[in-house]
């Protein structure tokens, strides 16, 4: 008999909704302000690293990820009309990014730079007051799926 060519792989159950109707209805409402304060203070406590200067990789891929998140409701019509703008702070980031690569020193904006990304910062934080829970998640998952498809920049420093 001829054994098997495919091996086993380990069970990974999905994850399970408890109440399918709450999670249906919690994802209708806009989001609480607990948790967009949460969300803003994660990406403005980064920033302000970096504009002091001690920002480390991770905080450079906070606020990237939160442009890439602003990017995707943009994609989806929460501001359709600012994705130019995104475009220059994400460039912004990514020539910081290369120059932390080349220096090695630290992750510096310049003055242009820091304007944009406060710019589209800004615009990330007025989104989060017109989307839906259901549009911030759906816009998180599209993030990943990009990245993993490396559609997005992701920093290896």
């Amino acid at each position: 008999m001829a054994s098997n060519k495919k091996p086993k792989k380990k069970y990974r159950p999905k994850g399970v909704v408890l109440n399918p109707i709450e999670y249906v209805i919690s994802g209708m409402k806009p989001p609480t302000e607990d948790v967009k304060t949460k969300l803003k203070v994660a990406y403005h406590w980064a920033m302000a690293s970096l504009t002091k200067g001690n920002g480390t990789p991770d905080d450079w891929q906070e606020v990237t990820n939160t442009l890439n998140v602003a990017m995707v409701l943009c994609e989806k019509g929460f501001g359709r009309e600012y994705l130019p703008s995104l475009s220059n702070a994400a460039d912004a980031l990514v020539r910081m990014r290369d120059r932390f690569k080349q220096e090695g020193k630290s992750l510096l904006f310049r003055a242009d730079e820091m304007q944009a990304v406060n710019e589209a910062l800004a615009l990330h934080d007025a989104q989060l007051e017109a989307t839906l829970v259901k549009d911030v998640e759906l816009a998180v998952k599209e993030v990943e799926r990009r990245l993993r498809l490396k559609l997005f920049h992701k920093v290896t420093a």
